[in-house]
């Protein structure tokens, strides 16, 4: 199995950070995927990350989308067509999952097609705790087929405030 790592920002919109077999995968506190992180275009990049799955074809695969806030600028691709390509991965029983970093993101991610599940918001200094939740549960979905979800009380634990419970503010 493979691990790909794509970063993306306004400067550099196919900027391949990994692309190594997961045992050769490098520790991303100790050794952080780099961009500039201006203006991301989010559907720009939900496209031209769409490729290379495509090409490989593998019969499961974990698509994870971190963002700080909304899209910004594309000029290739179309909301309605970046929810399309994300709506063929999951089609194809692909796990789509949406990480909001300081920001809850899932009215973006629903206008992807994302279910609540698939979708959390995390607190910045708890995103090393979430994404290892997400590691294990991407193990577990590698080797059982077991879908990715992230619970309420993760939702709680990993976002606090950027997710309030269900029914309320």
């Amino acid at each position: 199995p493979q691990v790909l790592a794509h970063a993306f920002d306004s400067d550099d919109r196919d900027g391949i950070q990994r692309d190594v077999p997961i045992a050769d995968w490098q520790d991303i506190v100790k050794n952080p995927i780099g961009a500039y992180w201006t203006s991301p275009p989010l559907f720009d990049a939900i496209m031209l990350r769409g490729k290379r799955p495509r090409d490989l074809d593998p019969p499961r695969a974990s698509i994870v989308i971190v963002t700080d806030g909304e899209e910004n600028n594309s000029t290739f691709c179309t909301l309605d067509q970046a929810k399309a390509i994300l709506d063929w991965m999951r089609a194809k029983g692909w796990q789509v999952t949406f990480i909001g970093a300081e920001f809850n993101n899932w009215s973006q991610a629903r206008a992807l097609g994302a279910n609540e599940n698939t979708s959390i918001g995390v607190q910045q200094k708890l995103l090393p705790e979430a994404t290892s939740a997400l590691a294990k549960k991407r193990a577990q979905y590698g080797l059982y087929g077991t879908p990715m979800h992230y619970s309420d009380d993760e939702k709680q634990q990993f976002g606090g405030y950027l997710n309030p419970p269900k029914g309320g503010a």
